[in-house]
């Protein structure tokens, strides 16, 4: 009798743990699911009502279908102009494929995570890139540019990241063109002012003005420091790809003076959200060189400067990892390896 009663028991404990995880669970209104087993999704749950799993072996995860918000911390950022604003920004979001979720993203809480790191470093990027009056003027700059922000999926996380590195090649595309733009326009300005002073000379008038600052040819070193990264393919230290670096990097402590390569006239002195704070020197005869990363600019587009003149400081702003100066040497709109113009060092 005492046997038989210890089995009953057994049985009803066994009959309990197969009702309390059996076969049988129920998806309500709102919510989606994955059913996983052994790490793999084996099922895709997207309609509410009574599902089917196996007991012990399967694993239900459950996603809320509703749209959520994910409200970042208010954050003083500094505008085009180095005037500093509070920014908050609010953003909604959902998980439109709980597979692709799971296998990214895995839980809610790591999409919040992932969330203030993405938005966070594009509201800084944006408002950086555009003065105060913009930036207030018209609030929705960001949600326009990174439209993937409003009602971010994160189950395409992959794809994002990919959107992301695309727009850092893209606003080194930009950089290159406004370069080359910059460039056309200052020899059109220069060959005008040559034109003029022959017309001035021929009519015995006389020349003025000093004409155009042209450089020997030969760059000097911007900064002293230890080359990381070489020009050519590379692995991206950020990203991890394989992808062509156009400039050497030269490591240096932050705030360690970058000075002009050669003489020249400053074609742009900007911010960036690839390069970060880029300075560049048009030097004539087609060539220009890049100062990238820095912390502080020293100079304003369009004033000329002298070989060896101090452009700014080591800093890590933009895409970097690190305080080090991302130099680059163009001719004729073409970049070339800085290393075939600066001295044997």
């Amino acid at each position: 009798m005492k046997r038989m009663f210890t089995t009953l028991i057994i049985a009803f404990i066994i009959f309990i743990g197969v009702v309390v995880a059996g076969p049988l669970f129920i998806v309500n209104e709102g919510e989606q699911a994955v059913v996983v087993q052994f790490g793999r999704i084996t099922n895709v749950i997207t309609t509410a009502g009574l599902k089917l799993k196996i007991p012990f072996i399967d694993e239900v995860v459950r996603y809320p279908k509703k749209i959520m918000a994910w409200d970042g911390e208010a954050r003083i950022v500094p505008t085009a102009e180095r005037q500093f604003i509070f920014v908050d920004v609010v953003a909604r979001w959902r998980i439109a494929d709980p597979m692709k979720f799971y296998e990214s993203i895995n839980t809610v809480d790591a999409a919040y995570s992932k969330l203030a790191e993405i938005i966070d470093s594009e509201v800084r990027t944006v408002v950086a890139e555009n003065p105060l009056r913009e930036s207030v003027r018209n609030s929705n700059i960001i949600m326009e540019r990174f439209s993937y922000t409003d009602t971010l999926e994160l189950d395409d996380d992959i794809d994002t990241e990919r959107q992301l590195q695309a727009h850092v090649v893209e606003q080194e595309a930009l950089v290159q063109r406004e370069i080359n733009a910059l460039e056309a326009e200052l020899a059109r300005q220069q060959e005008a002012e040559r034109q003029r002073r022959l017309r001035e000379q021929r009519s015995g008038g006389g020349s003025s003005g000093s004409g155009a600052v042209v450089g020997s040819g030969e760059l000097m070193w911007p900064v002293s420091g230890s080359i990381t990264s070489g020009f050519g393919v590379r692995k991206h230290p950020v990203y991890n790809d394989l992808r062509q670096h156009n400039g050497i990097d030269i490591a240096a402590p932050h705030g360690t003076t970058v000075v002009a390569a050669d003489a020249g006239t400053v074609l742009t002195s900007a911010y960036n959200s690839s390069y970060g704070n880029y300075i560049v020197i048009s030097h004539g005869n087609g060539m220009t060189t890049l100062y990238a990363h820095l912390s502080t600019r020293s100079v304003s587009a369009g004033s000329t400067v002298s070989r060896g003149q101090q452009v700014g400081l080591i800093g890590s702003t933009g895409i970097s990892t690190g305080p080090h100066l991302h130099f680059e040497v163009s001719v004729n709109g073409s970049r070339i390896n800085p290393r075939l113009k600066l001295p044997n060092s």
